[in-house]
């Protein structure tokens, strides 16, 4: 059980999926609406809550889920908040890097990625991560010949967890320190978006196989992604003087597709279709705000507004829960009643480190022109 936890702790997308109506959720009478800055503010004071000696640990299961303490990191530093809390948390990984980019004997792509490309985000220096250089360990796992040249794999006999997600941190934190692989492994991610504009999740099986790229695969391999095209996208978007006619060209093909499987109502669902989330919807509201599509990304984040909690909270289930984001409107509905648990706080958390940032597109001025 352990490897399955340590594998989903890896990845920033969505871990759980819940069918749940579409019902709107007023803010409690009497209540002043809060302002997009109130929102982010409580929203990021909530996240930092969640930290216990900066990491988050996961009460359902008895672990320190350092994934998703990366994940809170990461929105803190994109909102500018609670600066101190968000050192402690990658200090709080760093401590414990071998735990969370291994186990066992084998090491994980996707997480030395993702370590790296966070130290670097948020001002610190991945060549050193409590003595380890895990720019040199990155580039260590980077093919470097054959069909599959910068190409991110695990080292591990075992089955190979490296996909998209990974990759895109792996372009992000070489390119922030100037490797020699950054070319390759920015050329690779490349590959994962398909014509259509978004990037698949899973790398091609055989990594022998003469077609890598996403149009290559068969529809099942090939599926669409809106948390892994906005996790490209803003990874993109961070990685600077390589490539740049290319990143340009596939971000805007990107931000296009991203439009396109935009609901009505501003949200997304998970593949573009299927029900309505935060982790999606603040995910791809963050990179098309990013990326200048800034009427869609305000759409989207007005979306964010009904699933976080916000109002007069005492006396409720949802007391001392404000600034909180639901994973979809049932979700926020049932803890009206029942508060956030046990059993869901790991879905209120991963929700609202995804989701949180982009609450800063409610204001025009903000998004990335």
């Amino acid at each position: 059980m352990q490897i399955s936890l340590r594998r989903v702790a890896t990845l920033t997308t969505a871990a759980v999926a819940s069918a749940a109506l579409a019902v709107t959720v007023a803010t409690p009478a009497g209540a002043a609406a809060p302002t997009p800055k109130t929102r982010q503010s409580v929203a990021a004071s909530w996240l930092a809550a969640q930290l216990t000696d900066g990491v988050v640990h996961s009460d359902s299961w008895d672990y320190d889920d350092l994934g998703l303490t990366l994940d809170v990191a990461l929105a803190l530093q994109a909102m500018g908040r609670r600066t101190a809390a968000e050192q402690r948390a990658v200090a709080a990984v760093e401590a414990d890097a071998s735990s969370y980019v291994s186990y066992g004997s084998d090491v994980y792509a996707s997480s030395v990625a993702k370590l790296a490309a966070t130290v670097e985000r948020t001002g610190g220096d991945a060549t050193d991560v409590d003595g380890t250089d895990m720019i040199a360990q990155l580039e260590s796992m980077v093919t470097t010949d054959g069909v599959s040249t910068g190409r991110i794999s695990d080292d591990s006999t075992g089955t190979d967890y490296a996909g998209t997600i990974g990759q895109a941190f792996a372009a992000e934190a070489l390119a922030d320190t100037g490797s020699d692989l950054t070319v390759e492994v920015v050329d690779y991610l490349l590959d994962q978006q398909c014509s259509a504009g978004y990037f698949r999740q899973s790398f091609t099986s055989d990594d022998t196989a003469e077609d890598q790229t996403c149009d290559g695969g068969d529809a099942s391999a090939s599926a669409p992604s809106v948390d892994v095209t906005a996790l490209a996208v803003i990874s993109l978007k961070e990685v600077d003087g390589v490539r740049t006619k290319k990143i340009n060209q596939a971000v805007k093909a990107a931000k296009t597709w991203l439009r396109s499987v935009q609901k009505t109502n501003g949200a997304f669902g998970s593949t573009g279709s299927g029900t309505a989330n935060a982790n999606s919807t603040g995910l791809a509201s963050w990179a098309l705000g990013e990326s200048g599509a800034c009427a869609a990304a305000q759409d989207a984040a007005q979306w964010l507004k009904d699933v976080q909690v916000t109002g007069t909270l005492k006396g409720t289930a949802l007391a001392g829960q404000k600034g909180a984001i639901a994973y979809t409107k049932g979700t926020y509905k049932t803890a009206q009643t029942d508060g956030i648990t046990t059993s869901t706080q790991d879905q209120w958390r991963r929700a609202s480190s995804q989701a949180a940032p982009a609450l800063d597109n409610l204001s025009l001025a903000a998004c990335q022109a």
